[in-house]
């Protein structure tokens, strides 16, 4: 038995986990997702390292996306960390910002999709939310998903980690190959920083577009 949290990137929720975790929990492991509150990176790591501090287990605790940059932070100077797991997540140094990073590779339509409010909060346009985030996924399940995204304080992408646990913990690199919101070779180049990596053709959702193989892979990982 293998105990999991997962941690959700910009503008979702735990949600986007239900069948992960029933699948995980299908196989005997236990598996916690939890609402990043997404109004600073700070914020979100205290949330992570909160729910943490409530588990008696070392758990395998897993980033989609943002979440990425979020496990790196939430997982520094932890013991009852067994290992990180990055998909199509940032993975970045302590002193470095995704926003500053990613400059280097294509600008996915993702940045296109971006509106953002004088409050300092991003929403991404509905009709490019499926393309962005679930090009491979049942189209009826990508539209129930988008009417569920959330604002995200801008805040969150443009500060940087602040600690790159994976410098001290085993980690895997979950690739996805057909990613239109973070370029699969900006994740290749992360994913160096990775003890092991996995690619998966799918879009930025594995867990919904290809989720049997997902929670698979998991497993194998844990």
């Amino acid at each position: 038995m293998t105990s999991y949290v997962l941690v959700h990137g910009v503008a979702h929720g735990a949600w986007c986990w239900d069948r992960t975790v029933a699948d995980l929990q299908a196989r005997g492991h236990v598996a916690r997702a939890l609402d990043l509150p997404l109004t600073s990176h700070a914020d979100d790591v205290a949330a992570v390292r909160s729910l943490l501090d409530g588990i008696d287990e070392s758990v395998v605790l897993v980033g989609h996306s943002y979440g990425g940059h979020v496990i790196s932070a939430a997982a520094a100077d932890r013991d009852d960390v067994d290992h990180l797991v990055y998909v199509a997540a940032m993975m970045l140094d302590a002193d470095e910002s995704f926003v500053d990073i990613s400059a280097a590779y294509p600008q996915p339509r993702l940045v296109t999709a971006l509106e953002i409010g004088a409050d300092g909060r991003f929403t991404i346009d509905p009709k490019a939310a499926v393309d962005c985030f679930y090009a491979r996924c049942d189209p009826a399940e990508a539209e129930a998903a988008v009417a569920r995204l959330r604002p995200t304080a801008l805040a969150c992408v443009s500060e940087p980690a602040g600690a790159a646990a994976w410098r001290n913990h085993r980690s895997t690199y979950v690739v996805c190959g057909r990613d239109r919101s973070i370029d699969p070779d900006f994740q290749r180049a992360m994913a160096r920083h990775a003890d092991a990596v996995v690619e998966f053709d799918t879009d930025h959702s594995p867990f919904m577009s290809w989720p049997a193989e997902f929670v698979g892979a998991l497993a194998q990982i844990a």
